[in-house]
This record gives C-alpha cells, sequence and structure tokens, in this order.
C-alpha cells in the first residue's frame, strides 16, 4: 500500500470505515430519540382505548396496561407506554404502527414509519435505540466510547 504520512492508504480506509460506522449509529440514536419525542407529544393515548387495542392484538401485555392505567395524567401514561413498547420487537413495533393508522391516527404512524424506513430502521424497534435520564445518557456515552473501542480493536 501507499504510504501518506506513516499511514497506508488502507488504514485511512478502515479509519473513515469505523467513523462512518460509528456517525451511523449515533444518527441512529439521534433518530430514536426524536421519534420517541414526536411519539410523546402526538400520540393520542385515549384515542379508540388504544391501550385496549394493544392487548388485544398481543402488542401489549395486562400487566403493561396495568402500568400505564395507573398514572392519572395523560403524558405520564403515554411515557409508560413508550417504555413498554421499547421492549418489544421490530415486528411488533410495525403492529403498533399499523394499530395507530386503524385507529385513526393516521398521521402519526405514517411519519414514524417514514422516517424508520428513510433511515433502513424497518427491520429493528427505533425505540429501543432510546434511552432517558442522566444515567441512561452516561450508558448512551459508556456505549459509544464501547462501540468506537471495538471498532478500533478490530483494525489490529
Amino acid at each position: 500500500m501507499k504510504e501518506t504520512g506513516g499511514e497506508t492508504l488502507h488504514d485511512s480506509a478502515d479509519a473513515r470505515q469505523k467513523d462512518n460506522a460509528l456517525t451511523q449509529h449515533l444518527f441512529h440514536v439521534s433518530l430514536s430519540r426524536l421519534i420517541y419525542q414526536f411519539l410523546a407529544h402526538t400520540l393520542d393515548i385515549k384515542r379508540g382505548k388504544l391501550t385496549d387495542k394493544l392487548v388485544r392484538e398481543g402488542i401489549l401485555s395486562v400487566s403493561d396496561k396495568q402500568a400505564i392505567k395507573k398514572y392519572k395524567k395523560t403524558a405520564d401514561k403515554v411515557m409508560s407506554l413508550l417504555m413498554a413498547l421499547k421492549q418489544n420487537s421490530a415486528s411488533e413495533f410495525n403492529r403498533f404502527l399499523k394499530t395507530l393508522y386503524e385507529m385513526g391516527q393516521k398521521s402519526v404512524a405514517d411519519t414514524v414509519h417514514q422516517a424508520v424506513h428513510s433511515v433502513g430502521l424497518q427491520e429493528e424497534n427505533p425505540l429501543q435505540y432510546y434511552i432517558c435520564g442522566k444515567t441512561a445518557y452516561l450508558r448512551l456515552h459508556a456505549s459509544c466510547v464501547l462501540f468506537a473501542s471495538k471498532l478500533v480493536a478490530a483494525t489490529f
């Protein structure tokens, strides 16, 4: 390989590839945060008894529904729902979007669907990337450092 200041072109290409992988990982985390916040502010949990329908569809468990119902404020109920959905598979998340569509929340479902598909996350539950709170931020930072160190270690 051609040397360029002590670094081969191969090394430079590897570094760019690793940088791109880390950038993509961080982008997915950011997009997931955006989707989470979008759902938190636009989801109408009361419309058509959404939680009942999600239990009937097997997307939420009865215990998830009970945990959601214990909250008095709608915003807290939505956050509890999103945290429960975070545990679901990509397939269940897609069924959740389909349920929203069927229950008259078409614009919400379409917006999330388009965002997920535009970046190739349709085979994943985007909520699984999102974590909230200070402790979660520290875990995210640690996960990014670990991800970057694995990329570097793969070089050697």
